[in-house]
């Protein structure tokens, strides 16, 4: 029997190399698929989205001059439960037709969404350690962790499709997912994203233009989590072709 480092020295290799031998998916293909999708499925979407959609901008345009604390806490959790229906919807629409929500969207909360919803509250308490430990380390600390959590969250942000379809995924599934793909998946779920934001905090800076500012703010959502949606496809597409 080969002694315990033997084996891990050749398990590391055949890892790394199975890495660098993967396919990196198109980025330009991602984006320009998740656009075409969110387009084809407007209808549905705008439907499926319509309840929560509405109930977001009414929060978005609520006073904070006098918000408490446990008000500021019922905002974060609402915030959390809109972004769980709107990304499952979203997921499963893109990447299962319209057919896979109800026409008016999701009715009730099951397993499912409080999966999904516990695992996007994971990934900020982690993303909040990080930002602790750069606070304690500058001024190298904020650029490794900047570094570590876009990686970081670009990987692992593939469970949330995942979770969306029903399935039994874990956080070391995506990270195991993301291998080879990880550059284009930081162009696609955080540079496009990113553009996106800078476009609409500069609308915003427009007078009288917070109302369109909100609208783009949730047409990015929506593009965001479809370009997360094209972006599981194409690595499972590879993966099986392969």
């Amino acid at each position: 029997m080969p002694p315990p480092s033997v084996t891990l020295i050749q398990t590391s290799k055949l890892f790394w190399a199975s890495t660098l031998e993967a396919r990196p998916i198109n980025p330009k293909r991602v984006i320009v698929g998740a656009l075409a999708s969110v387009l084809a499925e407007l209808p549905t979407l705008g439907k499926a989205l319509l309840g929560p959609g509405i109930i977001y901008l009414a929060l978005h345009f609520l006073p904070t001059d006098e918000i408490t604390f446990g008000i500021a806490i019922l905002l974060a959790v609402s915030s959390l439960v809109l972004h769980t229906v709107f990304a499952i919807t979203t997921h499963r629409i893109v990447m299962l037709g319209p057919d896979s929500v109800p026409q008016w969207g999701l009715r009730s909360w099951s397993r499912r969404e409080t999966r999904f919803a516990g695992y996007v509250l994971a990934l900020v308490m982690l993303l909040a350690v990080l930002i602790a430990i750069a606070m304690g380390t500058q001024p190298v600390g904020p650029i490794i962790v900047m570094v570590v959590a876009i990686v970081g969250g670009c990987s692992l942000s593939l469970i949330f499709p995942a979770i969306a379809l029903g399935e039994p995924f874990t956080l070391g599934d995506a990270w195991r997912m993301a291998q080879g793909h990880i550059s284009s998946l930081i162009l696609c779920i955080w540079l496009f994203p990113f553009l996106l934001a800078i476009l609409t905090i500069l609308v915003a800076q427009i007078p009288y233009a917070r109302p369109l500012a909100a609208l783009m703010e949730l047409v990015t959502t929506i593009l965001t989590i479809a370009t997360l949606s094209v972006a599981f496809s194409e690595i499972r597409r590879q993966q099986s072709e392969a």
